[in-house]
């Protein structure tokens, strides 16, 4: 598959460096994973080898962002691109707020990139940022442990909840540590059970394990009984989230037990939009409708086949 793009012109790259020394006159293949990339506190702070299983030259969002802006503005006749920060999703299926937050920032750097990109090339650009969906997650206040209080006793709500201690020393926009002595207290509105641990998990760790559930279930057959193991699709809480000296917290699951993540919610999103085409967006719209606003930024008639 490689080989066929390469021989339509295409660079191909696996690596960060590859690809911001690669040509921005030809198309770019970039395939930097055998899978989902890794996010940005373990691809670009604690370098984890075991996390990042051999893949220690990925780009960050912003340095795509760049190369795909380099390449595409050369058409003539403008260009069309969908810059996604995907794994903000990701980890909040699997309730690991701290890299969505991470990830939501490199996302937030990105646009800024572009907008300032926008303004150099005469302000004739079209900005969306949407998002396809909402979790059920929320800041419900802070939590730290300085007074002796673990676990739900040391969420701290109203005034008892303290500014957290997130620290940006060396000014890039990210804090300098995802597990400060006093963080966010996040919880969500939808989950599989799975053991609450208010602190920041240095690897990966999913809330819930995905396991076969069997049981013998009985049906009448004639004037008999029989006996049948019937198995399905279950989930249970993941052990490895228990966080050291805190207590065990079991959370029970309020979805179904068969998905082991948690689910997105049916709540409104923000559309922010700037540029040549952006009066369109405005007041409450139905999602289908950020398309034909593109069409219109691009002076297609979206009414005509």
């Amino acid at each position: 598959m490689i080989q066929d793009f390469k021989d339509k012109g295409y660079t191909f790259v696996s690596t960060s460096k590859e690809m911001m020394a690669a040509p921005s006159d030809k198309p770019l293949l970039g395939l930097f994973h055998t899978g989902t990339m890794n996010v940005y506190i373990d691809r670009e702070m604690l370098k984890n080898p075991k996390v990042l299983k051999g893949f220690t030259d990925q780009p960050n969002l912003m340095n795509m962002t760049k190369k795909s802006l380099d390449i595409l503005s050369k058409n003539p006749n403008g260009f069309f691109a969908m810059i996604e920060g995907a794994s903000i999703d990701k980890q909040l299926h699997v309730m690991d707020w701290q890299r969505a937050a991470y990830d939501t920032i490199e996302f937030d750097k990105s646009i800024e990139y572009a907008e300032n990109w926008a303004k150099e090339h005469g302000n004739n650009t079209l900005i969306i940022v949407v998002a396809d969906h909402a979790h059920g997650i929320s800041i419900s206040g802070t939590y730290h442990e300085r007074d002796g209080k673990k676990g739900p006793e040391a969420v701290r709500v109203y005034a008892k909840s303290i500014f957290p201690t997130f620290k940006d020393a060396d000014h890039d926009g990210f804090p300098d540590n995802p597990d400060p002595d006093v963080t966010l207290a996040v919880q969500y509105a939808n989950h599989p059970e799975y053991y609450e641990n208010y602190h920041f998990m240095k690897t990966p760790t999913p809330p819930a394990l995905s396991v076969t559930e069997t049981k013998e279930e009985a049906s009448k057959v004639g004037d008999k009984i029989e006996y049948h193991q019937v198995s399905s699709a279950s989930s249970k809480a993941n052990p490895a989230r228990i966080h050291p000296g805190d207590p065990e917290v079991l959370m029970p699951a309020n979805t179904p037990k068969d998905d082991a993540q948690e689910a997105h919610a049916a709540d409104d999103v923000l559309l922010n939009a700037g540029g040549p085409g952006s009066e369109y967006f405005h007041g409450t719209m139905d999602n289908t409708e950020v398309f034909f606003g593109i069409l219109r930024a691009l002076g297609i008639n979206g009414n005509k086949k």
